[in-house]
Formats: structure tokens, C-alpha cells, sequence
């Protein structure tokens, strides 16, 4: 009996590479990162007396309003009903809006374009008033002295106060969108 010729020896199997974990999602946080130190005109606290202010401020109707920031009716009325937007009495007995509640009324058209309603936004609110009782404590004490030079202190510690407020939570957001929203 004849024995089958011996077969050629095959070279051992390459091992396939093993597929690398897809890469954890990455968020658009550098923008955050590269913000934290940028001032911004709209950051800033402005003046707490409205004296001559008022008078020159923006004067808008509620169909102006709408107009100018896009917001449908039952938004603005919602916003409205939460009082993040306030409306005022002008001279003529109409509804109008100042320069803040126009601000307010862009920043929440911007959030309604993003799927976040009113009822989201009061917790904005919320932590406004919260800040503000705080700020409020810390700064009474120039308050009181009723002088100019602690009356300018009030406005630069105001400032210097409302600057770090707003770092510190986009450190914390920034913080709290990497642990949640990151694989």
C-alpha cells in the first residue's frame, strides 16, 4: 500500500488584527474650553441704575418682538407666563419690551429653535435669582456706605463677581457633559 505524498506544509494563519474600539464620542467642548477666558458685551452686568438708560433703551411693541426674534405668538406667551419675559407699560398704555427683555426674548427663541420650551427655561430663571441673593450678600455692605468710591466698588465686584459665576459654570457644564455624554 502505497502512502499519499506528504502535502505541501501551509504557512500558519496570519491572525486576523483585532478591530479597535470605535473611538468614544468626542463633543463639540473645545468651544467651551476656548470661551472661558473670552469677555463678551452681553456678558457683562451693565449698569444697576436705569437713569438716562431707560430713555434711550430699545422700545419694542409685542408684534416687534415677534418680529424682530422670530419667537411665535403662544412662545412669547409662554415665556410670558413663566416670567422670564416681563412685559412693561409704555407712555401710550401698549405692552413694550426693553433692551433686557428683547435679549432674553433672542437667547429663548434660540432655545425654542433647539427643542427647549419655556417651562425648560425657568430653571434659568431660577438660578438667576439664586446668584443674584448671593451677589446681593456679598455686596450690601458697599451698598450702605452710600458714597461714590464704594459705589464704583459695588459695580467692578458686581462685574468681577458675575465673570467668575459664568466660568465656573461652564467649567461645571463642560464637566458634566464629558461624564454624561462621552463613552
Amino acid at each position: 500500500m502505497e502512502q499519499p505524498a506528504p502535502r505541501p506544509a501551509q504557512p500558519a494563519p496570519t491572525p486576523r488584527p483585532t478591530p479597535l474600539p470605535p473611538a468614544p464620542a468626542r463633543l463639540p467642548l473645545a468651544e467651551l474650553d476656548d470661551n472661558v477666558d473670552t469677555e463678551d458685551d452681553e456678558d457683562h452686568v451693565g449698569s444697576l441704575h436705569r437713569g438716562r438708560e431707560l430713555a434711550t433703551s430699545t422700545d419694542l411693541t409685542r408684534g416687534e418682538l415677534l418680529e424682530t426674534t422670530g419667537l411665535t405668538d403662544s412662545q412669547l406667551d409662554a415665556l410670558e407666563s413663566f416670567g422670564i419675559i416681563v412685559a412693561l407699560a409704555g407712555d401710550d398704555g401698549r405692552t413694550r419690551y426693553d433692551d433686557e427683555m428683547l435679549a432674553i426674548a433672542e437667547l429663548g427663541a434660540g432655545c425654542y429653535r433647539r427643542g427647549i420650551e419655556a417651562r425648560h427655561l425657568k430653571m434659568y430663571w431660577h438660578f438667576a435669582e439664586r446668584e443674584a441673593a448671593l451677589f446681593t450678600q456679598v455686596l450690601l455692605p458697599y451698598v450702605r456706605q452710600r458714597n461714590p468710591a464704594s459705589r464704583a466698588k459695588v459695580q467692578g465686584e458686581l462685574e468681577e463677581l458675575a465673570r467668575l459665576g459664568r466660568r465656573l459654570r461652564t467649567a461645571m457644564l463642560r464637566r458634566a457633559l464629558r461624564s454624561t455624554l462621552t463613552e
